[in-house]
């Protein structure tokens, strides 16, 4: 398990997807929802959690018994959500802007 390597997925994994939600929208001629930053960030600390822990993220008992579990939850999950936040949700407004851009209002 190691924590820090895996914070690097997350906002890897969510910039990606909301880039791939937001263009699928724009193709669909939608606007993007923020509801795509949302999902992008979940997404991401899944694959940061699954990236650290591995297959011992599926089996609490396997856990280092030097650290606690939920710490180790904790010290792995929580910058991880805030770095994925920091990229989905500047894309999910970019993307919003270019909607605009190609939405005029009348």
């Amino acid at each position: 398990m190691y924590p820090l390597g895996g914070i690097l997925i997350g906002p890897l994994v969510a910039g990606y997807l909301v880039s791939l939600f937001c263009r699928l929208s724009l193709r669909r001629d939608r606007k993007p929802s923020w509801f795509l930053a949302a999902l992008g960030i979940a997404l991401g600390l899944v694959a940061t959690l699954a990236a650290t822990f591995q297959k011992d993220f599926f089996q609490p008992s396997h856990w280092s018994s030097k650290v606690e579990g939920s710490a180790m939850l904790l010290i792995t999950g929580v910058p991880a959500a805030v770095l994925a936040a920091g990229v989905a949700i500047p894309l999910v407004y970019f993307y919003g802007q270019k909607y605009a851009q190609s939405h005029p209002k009348p």
